[in-house]
C-alpha cells in the first residue's frame, strides 16, 4: 500500500514540475488548447501550483512595471491595481477555461456548417443526375 501511494506522489510531483513549467507560457497565452486545458485542469485542483502561478504574477506585475497583458479585461486591471492576486489567479483560470469551451463551440459550428454545405452541396448534384435523365 505505501509503495503505491508513494508512486502517486511521485507522479504528482512529475505532474507539478512539469505544469510549473508551463507558468510563464499559461500567462503569456502561448500554450496551445490541449495544454491549456491540461494546465487548467492540473492547477484548479492543486494548491501548491496554483500558489506557484499566483507567485508567477506578483513577481511579474507586483514587483514590476512590467505592461498589463494585452487581452487584459476590467476585471484583470482591477485586480493587477489593488494587488488581489488571489483574485487575479481564479480570474485567469475561469476567464481561460471559458474561451476553451467557446472555442470547442464555434469549431463544432464551424464542422456542421461545413457538413450542411457538403450536404446541400451533394443534394444538389444528384438532383441534376435525376432530372438530366427523366
Amino acid at each position: 500500500m505505501r509503495s503505491k501511494q508513494r508512486r502517486n506522489k511521485v507522479r504528482t510531483h512529475d505532474r507539478c514540475k512539469e505544469m510549473q513549467a508551463n507558468i510563464e507560457a499559461f500567462a503569456e497565452n502561448s500554450l496551445g488548447r490541449e495544454e491549456t486545458a491540461l494546465f487548467i485542469s492540473h492547477v484548479s485542483g492543486c494548491p501548491d501550483c496554483r500558489d506557484e502561478l499566483q507567485t508567477y504574477y506578483i513577481v511579474k506585475y507586483g514587483l514590476t512595471d512590467a505592461p498589463l497583458p494585452e487581452d487584459a479585461d476590467e476585471y484583470e486591471v482591477k485586480y493587477l491595481k489593488d494587488y488581489n492576486f488571489h483574485r487575479m489567479v481564479e480570474h485567469v483560470l475561469v476567464k481561460r477555461a471559458n474561451e476553451l469551451e467557446t472555442d470547442a463551440f464555434e469549431t463544432k459550428v464551424s464542422y456542421l456548417v461545413y457538413l450542411v454545405g457538403l450536404f446541400v452541396c451533394l443534394l444538389t448534384f444528384f438532383a441534376m443526375l435525376v432530372f438530366e435523365y427523366v
